[in-house]
This record gives C-alpha cells, structure tokens and sequence, in this order.
C-alpha cells in the first residue's frame, strides 16, 4: 500500500482502524501505516509554509524546527513556537499530494464501478456509495481550512466541558496547505493500555 501511494496508504489506516477480525501478522502490517512513513525534506517544507503565508519563516514564528517530528501518508508536522513563547505544531501537506490522490481516486472509482456491474454483492453492499463517501472524505482532509474550522466549531461546543481541551487553531498561520495549531501531548487511540 505504501508504494502503490498515498491514497492506498489512508485506505489501509482505514482499515487499521477495525483491523481486528484480521490475522495478527496482517494487523501488525496495517498498524505500521498509522506511522512508519518516511518524511519529506525540511527544506522543501518550509519552502511550502513561506509560499503558503507568504513571508520568509522568521516572520511567521520565533521558532521552526527544520525537522518533522511525525510524518503521515499526506503531511507531516513540525515543531515551532509563536512569538509570545506559545508552543504550536505546523502541519505542512506533502508535495503535489492533491493532483497524485484525484489521479488515484479516479482510477479505483472506474475499478470498483466496473467490478460493481458484474457483481451483485457488490452493487448489494454500496461499495460505491462506501467509496464515494471515502474520496470525498479524503479530499476535505486535504484543504487544512476545513480541518481549522471544523476545530474552532468543536471547541465552542466542548466549551461547557472544561476537562476537554480542543486545541487552538491560528487562522492567520493556516491555509489550505499549512494548518498551524496548539501543541498537545497525548496518546495515541490504538495504545488502550497507556490510555488506562
């Protein structure tokens, strides 16, 4: 999945996701897609942020750590802090991801509608509405203003929970491309033992 790109990569984090009617050693392939992938050049990162905000990096932050600290199939995500200390992440989208994730989402939609002519389980079981549902889902994720904005919305009604904390969202540090919010330290949701 990882060589077939990125797109395949988010649909086996999928199904890592409920991956435990699977064989144990399918289980531990799928689960090295939540993290085991490579990073791209910082270099070509920051080049991403200052086109994205438009200024040189030591205009936007004190500080940017040239290297990322979590890498994902779509993005990877940075270390900085604001100019009155705050700590943030900067999440910077890979490199011409959009038009390699359309291409790939095209391919398997003309597959599975051509699998769903000849298959009754198939048409029987919506695997194209499952699959529409899936791209478009995929292409939200790909413009970082929906995920900002869909935060800010999630904050205001966790507000009256004051044990939740939503991180921030910095509109003036975020574009489709460069999604810059609070720093938080957690958990991941698969590690049950460490939630516990």
């Amino acid at each position: 999945l990882q060589q077939l790109g990125p797109t395949f990569v988010k649909f086996g984090q999928m199904v890592s996701s409920r991956a435990e009617a699977l064989p144990v050693e399918w289980q531990v392939e799928f689960a090295k897609l939540q993290s085991d992938v490579p990073p791209f050049p910082g270099d070509v990162a920051i080049a991403i942020v200052e086109a994205e905000l438009g200024k040189p990096l030591k205009e936007l932050y004190a500080t940017f750590e040239h290297e990322p600290f979590a890498a994902a199939s779509t993005a990877q995500v940075h270390r900085a802090t604001l100019f009155d200390g705050t700590p943030v992440v900067v999440k910077v989208q890979r490199p011409n991801i959009v038009p390699k994730i359309r291409a790939d989402l095209s391919i398997l939609e003309e597959v599975i509608n051509t699998v769903a002519s000849r298959n009754e389980w198939i048409r029987d079981n919506d695997i194209p509405g499952i699959f529409a549902e899936f791209a478009r889902n995929l292409q939200d994720e790909l413009d970082y203003r929906i995920e900002s904005f869909n935060a800010r919305r999630l904050a205001d009604d966790m507000a009256v929970f004051p044990e939740v904390t939503v991180p921030r969202m910095y509109g003036h540090l975020t574009t489709a491309k460069v999604l810059t919010m609070d720093l938080v330290k957690g958990v991941k949701i698969v590690k049950v033992q460490e939630i516990a």
